[in-house]
């Protein structure tokens, strides 16, 4: 069996994370897939010592630090045990589910404050964001189902009011912007859609191999990045080569961290847009190594993609510039039949979805 499938729940205040657990572990279970739970840390620790942890943020910033910092290398250690007992169960397929991940505890401390922490403890992007295969983000009932708002539910949360509530969700969002899959749950009246939702992505990423439904638009012109939406957009380099062997590799680079990856895709049989991915982290010297052999027919392409998120929808508009210049929009799906609203402030030129001289390789082909 493949490797365990590791997903991130993430979400705000009374997003209803504990309530959808209860209910997607069963259904797991019933489904034939072994679940694993990763506890949120942050409610461990307040409820085991630190109720009083709002306070010490004012009085003593030093010391509220240092408590994230524990919440942090908490939920790393818990995740790296919780993946080795996975790990056990190769002839099953299973999936570990983190209350919280670990990027998260960004929302609650400035970004460099944060970066620090990560260098003092020796850890990357990888670690806190990328090692999760997919992120669901229920959003919180103070943003789209204010009535529904409680901490009743929870002695730990400090957000007592839906404002703050608010602001906590937009931050803690925020931060899991340009990860590769996030699925963001909007708050509903009826709450059992929502949980229906969330537990649909669950099933859509423990697919092996996994499966890729996404849409794609031309743009007629360059986006204005001054906009709204890019406010919080995150803006990654990526370099593309394809290989001669059949597949492609990528170096995806953000601030002075890179990754790097090799996949093959294939089209899934009877659809005009799925595909399944096999996708593997490599190191960077497989990078230079399999970079020799490269497709001559191919140039490397060069694009900088933005994530960004509109109208509680998750969007990447790449900006190519190697080796031709366009704009292609992009939206992943969870069913080819999901509806979905294009971005008003942009202008769209065409649908692209499924045509061949559109895709990024056969853009790689491209001598102008």
């Amino acid at each position: 069996m493949d490797r365990t499938k590791v997903i991130a729940i993430g979400g705000g205040p009374s997003g209803g994370k504990t309530t959808f657990l209860d209910y997607a572990l069963p259904k797991l279970t019933a489904l034939g897939i072994r679940p694993f739970l990763v506890p949120e840390c942050a409610s461990m620790l307040i409820g085991g010592g630190i109720p009083d942890i709002s306070e010490i943020e004012v009085r003593d910033p030093k010391t509220y630090v240092e408590i994230e910092r524990q919440m942090l290398l908490l939920h790393l250690d818990l995740k790296k045990r919780f993946t080795a007992t996975a790990d056990i169960f190769k002839n099953e397929k299973r999936v570990l589910l983190c209350d919280r991940g670990a990027k998260e505890v960004d929302a609650y401390l400035s970004s460099r404050i944060f970066e620090a922490l990560l260098q003092d403890e020796r850890l990357n992007l990888w670690d806190v964001s990328d090692c999760y295969d997919a992120v669901i983000f229920l959003r919180s009932a103070a943003s789209g189902a204010e009535k529904f708002y409680t901490t009743a539910n929870n002695p730990s949360r400090q957000e007592k009011d839906p404002k703050k509530a608010r602001r906590v969700d937009e931050l803690t969002l925020k931060v899991w912007i340009g990860h590769q899959h996030l699925w963001i749950i909007p708050s509903r009246e009826d709450f059992q859609e929502k949980l229906d939702h969330a537990l649909r992505a669950i099933l859509h990423a423990v697919q092996t191999p996994s499966v890729e439904i996404e849409r794609w638009f031309l743009l007629k012109e360059k986006p204005n990045f001054r906009a709204k939406a890019f406010r919080d957009a995150v803006r990654m380099e990526i370099e593309q080569i394809y290989l001669l062997g059949g597949g492609r590799i990528r170096k995806i680079t953000e601030g002075d961290y890179s990754s790097y990856y090799f996949a093959k895709k294939e089209k899934v049989p009877g659809s005009k847009i799925a595909r399944h991915e096999r996708e593997r982290r490599i190191s960077a010297l497989d990078y230079f190594w399999l970079g020799k052999e490269r497709d001559p027919a191919r140039k490397v392409v060069k694009k900088d993609r933005w994530y960004f998120v509109w109208n509680n929808q998750y969007f990447a508009l790449d900006v190519f510039r190697e080796p031709k210049k366009l704009f292609k929009l992009e939206i992943e799906l969870l069913d080819e039949d999901d509806t979905f609203e294009l971005p008003l402030f942009l202008k769209i030129d065409r649908e692209v979805t499924g045509d061949p001289s559109c895709s990024t390789s056969e853009i790689a082909k491209c001598r102008a």
